[in-house]
This record gives structure tokens, sequence and C-alpha cells, in this order.
């Protein structure tokens, strides 16, 4: 049966409503502390109701620094992308086809790392897709360049060259434009590789390739006790804040690690390549905390296997992460009902299809928990992300100079064009041509759009932070929100 002309009309206008709003909801003279407060809670509501003071850890950990701020608000970002306020600036480059490109969901320095490919070859790509799906890609390049806008407000006025944030910031849509323009041309996808592309990801590359040599994190998480390896438990690093867990592992209840190993055995389903089950067996469980900061309250486990062999040398270290639901964003309600089996799946799909290759982690996959869904990555010291606060030292003390950051911001928007043009749209549509016919050629038009947009919502962030802190101090780590 046809669909109603009413469904296919509401397809149309949904997302050029957001593109180009004149009637959207205005948050100006709005009481912007109480706005925040009030999507916070909402965006957190089944964590707080679960764990309420790990979720207030997680709101202290946004509140002590700018950057953990912006990481733990991608919900509100969206937000105010989508309605009358400081994050609303309707694009000039976006269709219809265009708000349904899939995005990397929250696209930024800390989510760029190494990778060791099924082939050994090191790599660097996104490595975080919890917020994956379907949307706009103007998002995406908003999102990223403000990472950018953000790392460098952060850095010490004394000690850079004269470049504004947003003109650094404005690197991204540009190399987000030559990476289209190039591959219009006929050019191969982008491939970062060591040596070829600064030196903050060559930095990034030596200490990937020098940890991983020497198995960090299998020496950090297991121990060999008597020819077995076995599950370390104790804290590793303090917090970084009072109220806030660093680097700790603990023993799960019975019951949890006894649902862990039973349930296990449903990830080798959905590896990219076939593995003998036997590789999978159990041998420990931990429970992680501490890491992240949006995902900080989900559950985090660490699960040794037997690898290869039954030597303890080649024993592999998975973690089981919990994956929760995206954040709304603009037009996505009329598309149809769910497009995945679970988060997990959704997670591991998409990383698949927005990644240079789909074996950069050959371990990915995903299980199920009873109602929970969880992604299952190898934790290997060769997969290492970059840290905007070593960036931040580094530029601010002269051994790297703003050119290195804005030529990582440059191949940043890059690698964020390789990977919508090269996966598959909603309704299965040519990425490339799609984003290339929205945006003309103009590259400097999208700069200058970027740029504008991230001069008025950066300062926005900077103040979210000082009203977060005012929030944390005024009604405790969890906002006010009572069970």
């Amino acid at each position: 049966m046809e669909r109603h002309w009413l469904i296919n009309l509401l397809e149309l206008l949904v997302p050029l409503l957001w593109l180009g709003c004149t009637a959207c909801v205005d948050l100006d003279g709005q009481d912007r502390r109480a706005w925040l407060q009030e999507t916070l809670i909402e965006d957190n509501l089944a964590l707080l109701a679960r764990d309420p003071a790990t979720t207030g850890g997680k709101f202290l950990k946004m509140g002590s620094s700018p950057y953990n701020l912006f990481r733990g608000t991608v919900g509100q970002f969206v937000r105010d992308s989508a309605q009358r306020g400081p994050g609303y600036l309707p694009t000039r480059f976006g269709s219809v086809e265009g708000s349904r490109v899939l995005l990397v969901g929250d696209p930024h320095l800390e989510n760029l790392g190494t990778f060791r490919a099924a082939s050994g070859e090191l790599l660097v790509d996104f490595n975080d897709f919890d917020a994956s799906g379907y949307g706009p890609w103007i998002l995406d390049v908003r999102r990223l360049a403000l990472s950018v806008w953000l790392t460098a407000a952060l850095l010490p006025e004394d000690g850079v060259d004269a470049v504004s944030p947003g003109e650094l910031a404005a690197s991204v849509a540009r190399g987000y434009a030559d990476e289209v323009s190039a591959e219009t041309d006929g050019s191969p996808p982008l491939r970062v590789r060591a040596g070829e592309h600064g030196a903050i990801l060559d930095d990034l590359f030596e200490r990937a390739e020098a940890n991983g040599d020497a198995d960090t994190a299998l020496s950090d998480y297991t121990r060999v006790v008597g020819g077995r390896r076995v599950m370390v438990f104790g804290e590793l690093e303090a917090g970084p804040v009072e109220g806030v867990d660093g680097d700790v592992v603990r023993a799960p209840p019975v019951e949890e690690q006894r649902l862990v190993e039973a349930h296990l055995a449903q990830v080798g389903a959905t590896l990219i390549a076939s593995i003998p089950q036997d590789q999978l067996a159990v041998k420990g469980v931990s429970r992680r905390l501490g890491a992240g900061v949006s995902s900080y309250p989900l559950w985090r486990y660490y699960v040794l296997v037997e690898g290869p062999t039954q030597a303890p040398d080649d024993d592999w270290l998975l973690e089981v992460k919990e994956t929760s639901d995206p954040p709304r964003r603009p037009g996505l309600a009329v598309h149809p009902g769910r497009q995945f089996a679970s988060n997990g799946a959704r997670v591991v799909s998409s990383q698949r299809a927005l990644q240079e290759r789909p074996d950069a982690d050959p371990l990915l996959g995903c299980l199920d928990l009873g109602r929970l869904s969880f992604r299952v990555r190898e934790r290997t010291s060769y997969q290492r992300g970059l840290a905007v606060d070593r960036i931040v030292e580094r530029v601010g003390d002269g051994r790297w100079s703003v050119a290195d950051l804005q030529e990582l911001a440059t191949i940043a928007g890059r690698l964020l064009a390789r990977a919508h043009l090269n996966a598959p749209t909603l309704h299965g549509g040519d990425a490339l041509l799609i984003v290339a016919a929205d945006l003309g050629g103009d590259r400097d038009g999208l700069a200058e759009e970027t740029t504008r947009f991230v001069e008025v919502y950066g300062p926005q962030l900077l103040t979210d932070h000082q009203l977060l802190n005012a929030l944390l101090a005024d009604e405790g780590p969890t906002l006010g929100y009572r069970p």
C-alpha cells in the first residue's frame, strides 16, 4: 500500500525546517541555567534512577573542565542547533537527502585515536560511535569544529601565535571540503599513517606503538600468577576531582560475573571474521570504573579470554561497554522505525561503515545482557586517543606550534568527510554525490559559516561550564534530582 501523502510531505519538510527554520522555539531571554539543569537531568534520567551517585560523578567530571563539559553535552548541542538560541544558525549547505547521512554523532579531537588493524597496520580514525545515527552532515562538521575552537580557546595567550580560535576551527570545514573535492575528482579516500600528517599525530603513533609493543593494557589490568593470567583489582589511578573515580577495577558481584560469562559467546557471531569459540573462553572478569565522560556512569567490564593459544602471553583483554540511546536529531522522527536490532548493533555497524576499514578492530562486536546492550572491543594499548590537555600543554610551551594544531584540524575534517562519503545513507543513496551537491564547491563559504557558528556557540560553552559549576555548588552532584 502507498504511504499517505502527508507522511511523504513531512519527510520533505522536517529536515528543511531545521535547515532554515523561522518558527522554532526561541530560548532567548529564558533562564539558561534552568534549561541546562532540566536537559541534563532529562538526558540522564534513567542513569540517575539506577545509580545517582555515579551519575553525579559524571556531572562533577563535566564540571572539572570546559572540554569535559563539551564531551558530556552532545544532547544540548543538538537541541541548541535545532531551536532559536545560542547554537542556532541555519545552514546554506543542506538538503533533504543531506539530512540522512550516517553521522559519527560526537566527532571531536579526543574521539580520534589509533587502531591496529587485522593486517598489523597502525592507523588513525574516529574511535567513539556511541552517538552515531542518521542526520544532517553539517551537525558533525560543527561539532568537530567546536572541539578545535575550544582547544584553541584553552591555550595560554602568551604562548601561541596570533591565530584566532575561529580561524583554527575553520580548518575543519576546509579539510572537509577538500576531501569531498578530492574524492569527487577520483582520488582515493584519506588514509592516516605515521610520518605523513604532522607532529601531533606522529606523537600519537609513537606512543601507541611503544605502549602496544609493551602490552601495557594486559600488564595494567592483569597479572600472571603461577603460569596463569588473572585479573587485577583495586585503584590504579586516583580520580581527577573529589567524588570522581580514577582508574578503578573491582571484582563484580558473582551474579554479574556469571551473566557476562554466560553471554560472552554471543559476541562470536557479531565479529567480522570467524574466531573459534574456545578463543573466547572466559578466564576472568572485572568491573571498570572511572572511564569516559559522557559514558562515565555506564557499565563497563574487562573480560580476560583465552586468545589464540593456552599460553598466558597471547590472552586477549576485551572491553564490554554498555551502550545507550543516541541523541534525537532534527528530522529523525519522520524516518522509518528502528534501523538496528540494538544500540550495540548500531554502534558496531556504524563503526565499521564509518572507519577506513571494517577490521580496524578485529574483535569489535556486541552482545546483550538482559535489557542492556553492550559493545565489545579489544582493550589493547595499540588503541590510544588524542588528549586535549597534552595538546594545550605542548602548544603552550612551544614544543608544538599553532600550525601543528591547524594541520590536525584539517586532517580531522578530512577524516570526517571520508567517513560520511563512504558510508551508506539512510535510504542507500550515494553520500559522495549528495554531500558534493550540498557543498557546490563552496569551500570558503563552508569555512565562513562554520566560523560564525563556533564564534557564537564556543563562548556559550564557556558560560555553560560556569553555570554547571554554580548548579553543582547549589544543588549538589545530581543537580537537584531526587528519586
